[in-house]
C-alpha cells in the first residue's frame, strides 16, 4: 500500500508492483507475492487513533503477538494461504517479545482497560518464546489476558507457565464433538478422551474454559451433532460457543462437501452467509433443525439437565422467541468469558446492533 501511494503521489506507474493486479486499458497486469514480512518487528504499531470517538472503542483491547497458524484445519484460510505464499518466507512468525508487549501497551492508550484478548491464531507454538513474552507481559501490564490455543499444545509446562501470569480464559477449539467428523471432514487430530483431559488441566489451575463449536458440517448426522453438545458437557466448558458452519471457497472441507452432493460447484462468496449466526447453505440438511439447534446450543451444555425440553423446542418451529433467547444467552456468556462490566458491555451491545441495522 505504500508503495503505491508513493507511486501515485509522484507519478510513477504502478502497474508492476508485487501484490497487486492493476487493470490498465484493458489489460489486467497480475503481479506476484511480495516475501512475507520478516521480522515482524519492521512492521510499525498499529495506530488505534483512528478509532477516537468511534464504537469500536467500546471492544476489549485485542493485540496479534504471532502471525500465521502450523495447522491445516479444512475448513480455515491457513492451509491454502501456505500454499499461495510456498517459497516467499516463514509462514508463522512471532514479534519479539517486547514489540508485542508495546502494541498491548499501544491498544490501552485507546480501549478500556479490560481483560487484553491475543488473537493470534494459537499461543503457545513457541514454548521458550511464550515464556519469555509472558514474563514480559506481566512486568508492564496489570491485567488479565485470553488468547486461543489448538488443545495439543495445552502441555501441564505451559498450563502452568499461564496460570502463573493471570490468564483468565482460554479459548479451545473443538469444533465437533465427533472424533469421524474431526478427523475425517475437519483434519483435527484429538480425541474426546484428550479433551476432556485438557480441560481438566485448566479446571485445576482455575481457569476459564471457551470452546468454539460447529453445527451443520457436511456428512454430520444429528447424534453426531448431539455429541458435540455432550463432549462440551464432560468438559465442563464454562463459556461454550456455537455457529453454523460456513463454507469458504477454496478451502479443502468445500471441496469435500461438493463431492458429497452439499453444495453446488458454483459456490461463491457471493452465495454464503455474511453472519456465522444465519441458517445452514448446505443441501441436504434441516436448515430449521440447525437454526434451532445453534438457538439452544449453549443452554444445553450450560444446563445439561433441560436437555430433554431442548430437544423437544428444537423440533419446532423457528421462531422470534428462540433468536430472542438465543441473543440474551449468547450476551450473557460473551460478557462473562471476557470480564467485562456490565454498562460499558450493554453500550457495547447496543453499538453493535445499530452498526449491524446500517445506523
Amino acid at each position: 500500500m505504500a508503495e503505491l501511494l508513493t507511486s501515485i503521489e509522484v507519478g510513477r506507474p504502478y502497474t508492476h508492483i508485487r501484490n497487486l493486479w492493476v487493470k490498465e486499458f484493458g489489460e489486467v497486469h497480475k503481479n506476484p507475492l511480495r516475501p512475507f514480512t520478516d521480522p515482524l518487528d519492521d512492521i510499525p504499531l498499529i495506530d488505534w487513533s483512528c478509532y477516537s470517538g468511534t464504537p469500536a472503542l467500546n471492544s476489549p483491547p485485542i493485540a496479534f503477538p504471532i502471525r500465521g497458524c502450523p495447522f491445516s484445519c479444512s475448513y480455515c484460510f491457513n492451509a491454502p494461504l501456505r500454499q499461495i505464499y510456498r517459497g516467499l518466507g516463514r509462514y508463522v512468525r512471532h514479534f519479539s517479545a517486547g514489540r508485542a508487549v508495546r502494541e498491548v501497551q499501544e491498544a490501552l492508550k485507546f480501549f478500556a482497560p479490560s481483560p487484553v484478548l491475543f488473537l493470534s491464531d494459537s499461543l503457545g507454538i513457541d514454548l521458550p518464546w511464550t515464556e519469555q513474552f509472558l514474563d514480559t507481559y506481566s512486568r508492564l501490564i496489570p491485567l488479565p489476558f485470553v488468547f486461543l490455543i489448538e488443545p495439543k499444545l495445552a502441555t501441564d509446562r505451559f498450563i502452568d507457565l499461564i496460570a502463573k501470569h493471570r490468564c483468565k480464559c482460554v479459548a479451545l477449539g473443538v469444533e465437533s464433538g465427533s472424533e469421524r467428523v474431526r478427523k475425517q471432514v475437519l483434519n483435527r487430530f484429538y480425541t474426546n478422551v484428550e479433551l476432556v483431559a485438557v480441560a481438566d488441566r485448566f479446571h485445576r489451575r482455575n481457569i476459564k474454559i471457551r470452546t468454539y463449536n460447529m453445527i451443520g458440517l457436511p456428512t454430520e448426522t444429528e447424534g453426531e451433532r448431539w455429541e458435540t453438545i455432550e463432549i462440551n458437557v464432560k468438559m465442563k466448558t464454562d463459556f461454550p460457543r456455537g455457529a453454523i458452519f460456513t463454507p469458504l471457497p477454496g478451502t479443502g472441507i468445500v471441496e469435500l462437501a461438493k463431492r458429497e452432493g452439499y453444495l453446488d460447484e458454483d459456490i461463491s462468496f457471493r452465495s454464503i452467509p455474511t453472519t456465522i449466526l444465519a441458517t445452514t447453505v448446505l443441501k441436504k440438511l434441516d436448515r430449521d433443525r440447525i437454526a434451532n439447534c445453534l438457538c439452544f446450543f449453549q443452554t444445553a451444555i450450560v444446563f445439561p439437565k433441560w436437555i430433554g425440553l431442548i430437544k423437544y423446542l428444537i423440533r419446532r418451529r423457528p421462531n422470534a422467541l428462540y433468536r430472542l433467547w438465543f441473543g440474551v444467552v449468547y450476551a450473557y456468556l460473551h460478557r462473562k468469558s471476557e470480564g467485562r462490566k456490565v454498562i460499558p458491555y450493554i453500550k457495547y451491545v447496543l453499538d453493535n446492533a445499530r452498526y449491524t441495522r446500517g445506523k
